[in-house]
C-alpha cells in the first residue's frame, strides 16, 4: 500500500488506524514494549533538508515495533521520482 494522502483513505482505515494507535499507546503506558510488528522492516528516509524531529520520531517508531532505519540525503539518493510536500520541501519514506 502507497499511502500519499490522507484524503486516499476511507473513513474505516482511519478509524482502524486511529484504534491500533490507542492500542499501542495503552500498552506502552501500562510498560509493554516487546512489540515486533515490523521485524525484518526497514524504513528508508529521504530528506531535502535536515529534519531532527521527523527523522527521530521515526527512528523511535521504528525501533520500538521491532525495525529498523535508514537516511540519506535527497541529493545523495538516486530517486527518479520525488513528490513536493506541501512545506515546499522533498521527502520520501519507503517501507520495505
Amino acid at each position: 500500500m502507497n499511502l500519499i494522502s490522507i484524503f486516499d483513505l476511507l473513513q474505516a482505515e482511519i478509524e482502524e488506524i486511529i484504534e491500533k494507535v490507542e492500542e499501542l499507546k495503552r500498552e506502552r503506558k501500562e510498560g509493554e514494549r516487546a512489540r515486533n510488528d515490523l521485524e525484518g522492516k526497514t524504513l528508508a528516509m529521504i530528506f531535502e533538508k535536515p529534519s531532527t524531529r521527523t527523522r527521530v520520531s521515526f527512528e523511535v517508531a521504528m525501533h520500538e515495533l521491532g525495525g529498523g532505519c535508514a537516511q540519506s540525503k535527497l541529493e545523495r539518493a538516486a530517486v527518479g521520482k520525488r513528490r513536493k510536500d506541501k512545506r515546499n520541501g522533498e521527502s520520501a519514506f519507503l517501507l520495505r
